[in-house]
């Protein structure tokens, strides 16, 4: 790992000359083996006289009691173990204690959101005050006010009037030890800031008890940087594809590498059938290698590549084309099985079998959605913590129709019948289907409780 770390950029490869590539789950792993080896081969091979009478670390940060006057001789010599690597620092306690205050790294900008920005205000006070609160909760007394002028002088350079700063200041200080409690116990909803606007959706949502959130819209940089590497779609491992024949015949898969891969298996279990073939029949045109003898029976290495692709057996007995296609990228296994007996269930296809664990009281004559449904919550046993939409792409139809997936949680109590009829536009809306459903069923007289429900 320490030295196959590369990336891509700008139509070049890069690679790491040294240490453990930022962001990688196993960096931190490494790191902390690097540490526990130096701690032991510290303490192991040390002087005696110098070392700690208490050592304890917390990820690089170390808390040690030594004897007065060697704990520079202790830094010296952990600095000493290896010097290129790692290097240790120190602060000594002042009158018993050790005094704190806020770090800015010497490469610090002290750039923060502008005060001319397209933003909220409350998103700029937010800001203040969290940096306020900071300030208060780390620093001591002595280094309190000098903190403070600081977080003025910055704000000031990015543009926020005296007054703003002197008021939000002022507030969050008197604030900082007052417990407060939300007064808005109604539904949250989330909208695009629009300046003007936004303010006056805020004002009516604390008349009518319900408060707003706010995100962002589009910007210059969303809009226009180009220098994020795209993979195209056939790159990405973790997918659900289909095989199509050119005589209609269509099977679906999914597979935790590339499509290429995948299909370069089916292709190998095909020609490992067609070769054994060959050789069986006599028709094999190949000069004779020396070597040990096949391993298999010629029939049993033909059963063989069949069973484990039906790809290559319904390519051993159809002379059609073989086209492939992704119909959705999904990174996690479980939830992939799942898209798959999806595509499965809802299409023709020469699949041996229905995909991960259907049903088989199942029928066809529930709906799509329905079945759906059923499938996650009663198989899967999906909780509250996959309430993410998933992205899909491919055929838009069945598409729009699995983007109930993402939504199961608020219809567990009406899976047996159909809640939404298939979408097969581009344009999804959870809301207006659900108001659609809700006005059916008080023209079909259900009862209030029963809707409600929804």
């Amino acid at each position: 790992m320490l030295e196959g770390n590369f990336f891509h950029f700008q139509g070049r490869f890069y690679r790491q000359e040294g240490g453990a590539p930022m962001g990688s789950p196993l960096s931190p792993v490494l790191a902390e083996v690097f540490t526990e080896h130096l701690e032991g081969k510290a303490f192991s091979e040390g002087d005696k006289n110098i070392l700690p009478r208490f050592f304890k670390r917390y990820v690089d940060d170390i808390f040690v009691i030594i004897e007065s006057g060697k704990e520079e001789a202790f830094l010296n010599y952990l600095n000493s173990l290896f010097p290129n690597t790692i290097s240790f620092t120190i602060e000594k306690e002042m009158s018993g204690q050790l005094k704190t205050t806020v770090y800015r790294k010497p490469t610090h900008s002290n750039r923060y959101l502008h005060f001319s920005s397209h933003h909220l205000r409350a998103v700029m006070k937010g800001i203040m005050r969290g940096m306020v609160k900071r300030a208060i909760d780390l620093c001591e007394p002595e280094f309190l006010r000098e903190v403070l002028h600081h977080i003025y002088k910055t704000f000031k350079e990015n543009g926020y009037p005296s007054q703003f700063l002197h008021s939000v200041m002022q507030e969050t200080i008197e604030s900082s030890r007052r417990v407060h409690k939300n007064d808005l116990p109604g539904p949250r909803i989330l909208l695009p800031y629009y300046k003007g606007l936004s303010e006056k959706f805020q004002r009516l949502g604390r008349r009518l008890q319900f408060s707003v959130c706010y995100k962002r819209g589009p910007n210059l940089r969303s809009l226009l940087r180009t220098d994020k590497v795209k993979l195209p779609i056939d790159k990405f491992p973790g997918v659900v594809y289909e095989v199509k024949c050119s005589c209609s015949a269509s099977y679906i898969g999914e597979t935790g590498f590339t499509l290429a891969h995948r299909f370069s298996q089916h292709m190998k279990n095909l020609k490992r059938y067609k070769k054994a073939k060959q050789k069986l029949e006599g028709t094999n045109t190949e000069t004779a290698h020396r070597g040990r003898p096949p391993s298999l029976a010629r029939l049993v290495a033909m059963e063989r590549a069949l069973a484990a692709s039906a790809v290559a057996e319904h390519a051993a007995h159809c002379s059609g084309s073989l086209q492939t296609r992704i119909l959705c990228k999904e990174p996690q296994l479980s939830i992939r099985r799942i898209k798959e007996a999806l595509y499965i269930q809802h299409n023709t296809t020469i699949n041996r079998d229905n995909g991960h664990r259907r049903d088989v009281n199942w029928k066809i004559s529930h709906s799509r959605t329905d079945v759906m449904l059923q499938d996650i919550i009663s198989v899967c046993k999906i909780n509250d913590t996959l309430r993410k939409q998933y992205s899909f792409s491919g055929c838009v139809g069945f598409h729009k129709c699995i983007l109930v997936f993402s939504y199961w949680y608020l219809l567990r109590a009406q899976c047996q019948r159909e809640l939404f009829p298939i979408v097969s536009n581009d344009s999804f809306s959870f809301k207006k289907l659900l108001r659609r459903k809700v006005r059916t069923l008080r023209l079909n007289g259900k009862p209030h409780e029963e809707i409600t429900k929804l």
